[in-house]
């Protein structure tokens, strides 16, 4: 058994026919798959090491699915604080590896945040590719992170920062406009539950009624953008789910 900062790791983390015995076992028919280690490549400043690592995780990731292609999908790991290397290694993924996500963390990078328009062309790639755009957070002592000032703790970090950055970034591009420009994107909001979502919409929509004038580039309810071009993970230990959906 390999080891990860110091904590055992299970053959099936990295092997995949291991992998595919642990789902027998488990009775899950198709996994889509994220990155541990390389979860942080974005964080790097240096553009030629983060293209380098993600287009190796990637060759890894199509090797590993190409097992069991059916059971086993690739989300692309990309090099986010240059756009057209991003734009150039998603359709390198789709092409070659038939991947369907592209991996996405909801903090600014290189200064841009996840509404901005310098994503557009981006976003455009996506959609024409049908590939979903799916937002994961993931504790950050470089990315600037909500709430990273306001606690020492990191378990009261995780606490806080994931469910505020997967909110802000559903806010951002639902209320900026991204969804009405692209119709056809969707994203997932993954691993910081489900319950925050009625909330939320609610609160969206209180805002769009109160201060539509200040959200022009919407022509729906926010709800509408979400129902149409979002979705959310959830965990089975959490207790209203079943309000959520009902929500």
């Amino acid at each position: 058994m390999r080891t990860m900062f110091g904590l055992g790791v299970r053959p099936g983390g990295y092997d995949a026919k291991a992998r595919l015995t642990d789902m027998d076992s488990e009775g899950v028919d198709k996994a889509v798959l994220f990155p541990t280690i390389a979860f942080y490549a974005c964080e790097s400043t240096d553009l030629d090491l983060d293209q380098a690592i993600c287009r190796a995780y990637n060759n890894w990731l199509g090797e590993h699915c190409a097992e069991a292609p059916d059971r086993l999908h690739g989300v692309t790991l990309l090099p986010l604080r240059d756009i057209d290397a991003s734009i150039a290694e998603l359709e390198r993924c789709t092409e070659k590896y038939g991947f369907r996500g592209a991996f996405f963390r909801p903090n600014p990078y290189g200064g841009r945040v996840i509404q901005s328009v310098a994503y557009d062309r981006f976003w455009d790639c996506a959609q024409s590719l049908g590939v979903a755009i799916s937002v994961h957070e993931g504790i950050s002592d470089t990315l600037q992170t909500l709430c990273r000032d306001r606690v020492e703790n990191v378990a009261l970090f995780h606490l806080f920062e994931h469910p505020f950055e997967q909110m802000a970034a559903c806010a951002s591009v639902i209320m900026t406009g991204v969804l009405e420009r692209f119709p056809r994107l969707n994203f997932a909001f993954l691993e910081s539950g489900c319950e925050w979502v009625p909330y939320w919409l609610d609160r969206m929509e209180g805002h769009y009624e109160q201060w539509g004038r200040l959200f022009p580039a919407m022509t729906m309810k926010p709800s509408e953008y979400f129902r149409r071009q979002c979705y959310v993970s959830c965990d089975p230990d959490e207790s209203f789910v079943p309000s959520v959906i009902e929500n």
